[in-house]
């Protein structure tokens, strides 16, 4: 390791390279110095994989997104690292350049990577006209690899209030309690010989015992019921390794190199294939076309190049990549040109001879021209953002329609089988004793004889269409009683009340994502959309199939067609009897009765049965109300927050366009005082 600086080069040989300890003190210096600190950090290393994720979890865990710069119009501050690792605030520019030098000062190479991801520009088949976002490449071990620290840091979402962290405690040192005091009591009651002590130490453990369940249930009630999320958007510190060193073509899914070179593959992706979307991006991924792309050979020129030279060399090299984007040859010309025109430069500028001066100026005109380019795809940006931020809340509207109409409708079908229920329940004891009447008044009435008995073949020839009629009906009646039976015993109420309760939670987590007002969650809102739409209309069969069966309907009705039939042979049989004095009516007729009655004394038994059944299934259906009610206020909630969420990204929209306005600004002011500068320079030098 070279140039230690002698303060940590003593301290490491007398630490011995060992971990950092939580209690132990470290120097005020190291503690300021992002260089020394990583050089703290990182002394019982074993090799550079575990330096470089000593590093990226240092800064996911420590440093946080600056929320309050993405909520101004002002162009962001472009801070030292050790201005960004003292206040522990960054943006994606910066995490990347404090990692860059806190790897430096361990001997690791890496470069920061200007790029695209799918959040910097809003609708997925539009190519991006700028590059927003930055990212690493770190050379580990000879080998190129890739990682986001400003991705892994956490997430812009609902801000959290800590207490639930404070409940987990609370609860840990109360089982912690409990564990030490009960291992006591335990020890001491096993040397207890005596009858009644050892009574006296069971209570005691028992009241132990019982207190700590107490507790534990007070904890985690509160668990359940208290809202961990404060009513605000901020940045939400929740460190990963989602976009650590992980596979390049995986990376590629969301990060595209505003160079190719950094998609680290001889296959690259073209901007048209990024803009497609990540489903796309997936298949595209794992087809290889065979492309011969170099990048090894392009990362090695480009890392031989002095850092001012890479900004002209990035520029041109992301033009050449994406038409599309005169912002990289905007910034980064302009960025060169800052750092010439600074006081440290001034010597230099001021030796330039005339070619040198006309180079510079050269890439001043190359600035303002790209910058003019620039400001006009910004507007015509901007422009189709308001237009596409319109048609989402549309689209959202014409959703949340399609909640609050899914509510309604289950809420009337839950209320109609209620009404069903209970209208059953009303008359239940009224349906049975007709039912009874029914039964013995058909008793004795009935005769089960073969109607193809050759003796009575003759008597049943007339009836063949309604002994057809009668054998349909029978095995649909008793088919019918086979699957309502079964009905019974497995209740579909269980599958509703899941279903509810999903859809119920399903509405919940949207509201949560809306709340959000992250469009990089429109995939996973689409998703919910299209689970709790199919879950309704599985819920709205259950009720009207399902349900229905299980309360009996389909074999009343069944039996009332029976009955029908059995009256309209009855009534012809009898004709048949006056006309032909040899005519046997008794045979036709006890048949068709003997049948009907047979069915009306198993829908009896079953209806005594049913009666018990609908009480149970009407108890838990009445709980289901709530549940319905739950579900139809938070889906006219969707409404409100879809109007929020739509006026915060649509501010956030504007904001952004006022900071790439001022930003467009500024390098057209600075590169017209620098063209001044520099055609005066030329004149003294023809003086």
């Amino acid at each position: 390791m070279k140039n230690v600086p002698l303060l940590l080069a003593l301290f490491l040989s007398i630490a011995g390279f060992t971990q950092v300890s939580s209690k132990e003190k470290i120097p005020r210096k190291i503690k300021k110095s992002p260089q020394l600190y990583a050089l703290y950090i990182t002394r019982g290393a074993n090799d550079q994989s575990e330096q470089v994720s000593i590093i990226y979890e240092y800064i996911t865990s420590e440093i946080a997104y600056d929320y309050s710069a993405l909520t101004d119009a002002k162009p962001y501050d472009i801070n030292s690292s050790e201005k960004v690792f003292n206040s522990k605030l960054a943006i994606s520019y910066s995490y990347c350049y404090l990692m860059k030098d806190m790897l430096a000062a361990i001997d690791i190479k890496s470069e920061v990577v200007a790029g695209y991801s799918h959040d910097s520009f809003i609708d997925s088949v539009a190519i991006p006209y700028k590059n927003s976002n930055y990212w690493l490449a770190i050379e580990i071990n000879g080998e190129w690899k890739l990682a986001d620290p400003t991705m892994d840091a956490g997430y812009i979402g609902k801000e959290k209030n800590n207490k639930e962290q404070d409940l987990l405690e609370k609860r840990a040192k109360e089982v912690e309690k409990f564990t030490s005091k009960h291992k006591k009591l335990n020890n001491k009651r096993d040397h207890i010989m005596k009858l009644k002590k050892l009574q006296k130490m069971d209570k005691k453990i028992y009241h132990l015992e019982e207190d700590h369940s107490d507790k534990i249930d007070d904890i985690e009630e509160e668990l359940e019921e208290e809202d961990f999320y404060k009513n605000s958007i901020g940045f939400v510190q929740e460190p990963t390794k989602d976009w650590f060193l992980i596979h390049p073509d995986s990376f590629l899914v969301a990060h595209l190199p505003l160079n190719p070179m950094w998609q680290l593959r001889a296959d690259t992706i073209s901007i048209k294939d990024f803009a497609q979307g990540e489903e796309y991006l997936k298949e595209r991924l794992a087809i290889d076309k065979g492309g011969e792309y170099d990048f090894n050979k392009h990362i090695e020129e480009y890392t031989k190049l002095h850092e001012i030279d890479q900004l002209i060399w990035a520029a041109q090299d992301g033009k050449a990549y994406n038409d599309t984007n005169a912002h990289a040859m905007a910034t980064n010309y302009h960025t060169y040109l800052r750092i010439l025109f600074t006081k440290n430069f001034k010597t230099t500028f001021q030796s330039m001879n005339s070619k040198e001066l006309n180079e510079v100026l050269a890439k001043i005109d190359t600035t303002l021209t790209y910058n003019k380019i620039a400001q006009k795809a910004q507007k015509a940006g901007n422009k189709f953002a308001k237009k596409y931020f319109s048609a989402k809340f549309k689209e959202a509207k014409d959703l949340n329609k399609m909640y609050t109409k899914t509510a309604k409708s289950g809420i009337k079908v839950h209320e109609k089988i209620l009404d069903n229920l209970k209208k059953d329940l009303d008359k239940g004891d009224e349906d049975i004793e007709k039912l009874e009447k029914k039964v013995k008044k058909l008793e004795g009435k009935g005769s089960k004889v073969d109607p193809n008995d050759k003796d009575y073949l003759e008597f049943f020839e007339p009836f063949s269409e309604q002994l057809d009629s009668l054998e349909v009906l029978n095995n649909t009646f008793n088919e019918q009683h086979k699957i309502w039976s079964s009905a019974q015993e497995q209740s579909y109420l269980k599958s509703l009340a899941y279903l509810i309760g999903d859809n119920l939670y399903l509405i919940n987590q949207r509201s949560y994502f809306v709340e959000l007002n992250n469009y990089n969650l429109n995939y996973l809102i689409s998703q919910i959309d299209s689970i709790y739409e199919n879950n309704h209309n599985k819920i709205l069969e259950l009720y009207t199939d399902s349900l229905s069966l299980e309360m009996m309907d389909g074999l009343n009705d069944i039996l009332k067609l029976q009955s029908r039939l059995t009256i309209e042979v009855q009534t012809s049989a009898t004709e048949m009897k006056s006309k032909d004095g040899n005519y046997n009516s008794k045979v036709v007729i006890g048949y068709f009765n003997y049948h009907l009655h047979k069915n009306y004394n198993l829908l009896y038994n079953s209806k005594v049965r049913a009666l018990d059944h609908n009480v149970w299934m009407y108890d838990i259906l009445k709980d289901f109300t709530k549940y319905w009610k739950e579900i139809e206020n938070k889906s006219e909630e969707q409404v409100t927050l879809e109007e929020k969420r739509n006026e915060y990204l649509l501010e956030l929209q504007e904001k952004e366009d006022l900071r790439v306005v001022n930003i467009y600004e500024s390098i057209e002011k600075n590169a017209k005082a620098w063209k001044e500068m520099t055609l005066k320079q030329l004149e003294k030098l023809s003086e």
